[in-house]
């Protein structure tokens, strides 16, 4: 039995996903609450690390710290995006005294988050300064309203409506936000969110066969974050560090007197995810793989083809700019992306040299190849104070 850490780090969660095979994690524990909600883009890799362990595991236990019955054991669990993934991933769930928990009362639980989601009513999705917004494969409301126009027939909505949902959402995140945000800055952000979705929406609903998988989740969690310095923050990815050590000099050079140099920061986290097959088995797939495992150099490659302008997966005319402005989106918002899927964890600070190109590093260079991670996860920070 495995228990994971409140205050895990994503290279804890890599170094855990390579025993995912051993019987000792067959059995995990899940928290309640990740510390001070999770650092940079955890939340977003535990799920993705839930989805992996369940499609190991076809005999998984989660297992609550609660003992007794199943209310006290799992309702305060699924009020966290990662406790409710974990509910609906788990192949079986029971309380710490080893007490079988029904699946389908555990995840009843869940009925009143998922209401939210489908109310938009954004701030009782998760706790704290944050949203989650989470398409369940196979559920019968897993075309969210806030994705789908017509979601009986799991129709996307077009960009103004995803305009119109950003701005809930950074709201929901940043109460202020009115005040701080231009009309154009706003556009530049639900661009990015709609061509993540509608790449989400179009490539990770079925496995790289085209079989619908039997679990598997796509969404949005958005978080607000603030910080006086940036060294807590880069203790696992040493290039986040740089981006916000970098961010917050040049904010400190434009101020004159010493009170503002020692203010705090505010940025946005904002996650677009999905637990399919992830970029490069889909990519290969629709361009016909023969199904053999690239190397990591290969592996890259294939993630770089992605990106390039006109490169697409799709039939139709036109096809193939949405990840290119995805970049421009980025270097626009001089915002840092981390990219985990697959083998690769890349990322890249849009606020550096070449920012409007997708030349990414890996998160370290002495561990580039990593355990296999289900999906696609882009995982992005950007600043929030646009008048400073």
């Amino acid at each position: 039995m495995k228990s994971i850490s409140n205050n895990i780090t994503s290279v804890e969660l890599d170094d855990m996903a390579t025993q995912l095979e051993s019987d000792d994690l067959r059995i995990i524990r899940v928290p309640k609450k990740l510390q001070f909600g999770g650092n940079f883009g955890v939340i977003p890799a535990l799920i993705q690390f839930l989805a992996q362990w369940s499609r190991h595991h076809s005999d998984g236990v989660v297992q609550t710290y609660s003992r007794g019955e199943e209310e006290e054991a799992v309702s305060t669990l699924v009020q966290s995006p990662h406790g409710l993934c974990a509910i609906y991933f788990a192949p079986n769930i029971q309380s710490a005294d080893k007490k079988e928990l029904s699946y389908k009362k555990s995840l009843s639980y869940a009925s009143p988050k998922i209401a939210a989601m489908q109310k938009l009513e954004l701030t009782n999705t998760m706790l704290g300064r944050g949203v989650f917004l989470c398409c369940f494969q196979g559920a019968a409301n897993e075309f969210l309203n806030a994705f789908y126009d017509f979601p009986e027939y799991g129709k996307l909505r077009g960009r103004a409506e995803f305009k119109i949902l950003t701005k809930r959402v950074i709201s929901a995140c940043y109460p202020s936000f009115p005040n701080n945000f231009s009309d154009r800055q706003l556009s530049t952000i639900s661009t990015l969110l709609y061509e993540l979705i509608k790449n989400t929406d179009e490539h990770a609903i079925t496995d790289e066969s085209g079989a619908r998988y039997q679990r598997n989740v796509r969404g949005v969690f958005a978080k607000f974050i603030t910080i006086q310095s940036p060294s807590g923050m880069g203790s696992d990815d040493p290039q986040l560090g740089s981006f916000l050590t970098r961010y917050v000099a040049n904010q400190a050079r434009k101020k004159e007197n010493s009170k503002a140099k020692n203010r705090s920061y505010n940025f946005l986290e904002l996650t677009i995810f999905d637990t399919g097959p992830g970029l490069v088995s889909r990519w290969r797939s629709k361009k016909g793989g023969d199904g053999s495992l690239l190397d990591l150099d290969g592996e890259v490659e294939v993630v770089l083809d992605c990106f390039e302008k006109h490169a697409s997966t799709k039939d139709e005319f036109g096809s193939g700019s949405g990840l290119q402005n995805v970049v421009d989106s980025l270097a626009s918002l001089n915002a840092y992306l981390k990219l985990r899927t697959g083998r690769l964890c890349l990322v890249q600070d849009f606020s550096s040299v070449n920012k409007n190109k997708f030349i990414p590093k890996h998160r370290h260079s002495s561990k580039r190849e990593l355990p296999y991670a289900a999906g696609c996860s882009y995982s992005i920070l950007f600043p929030l104070d646009w008048e400073s």
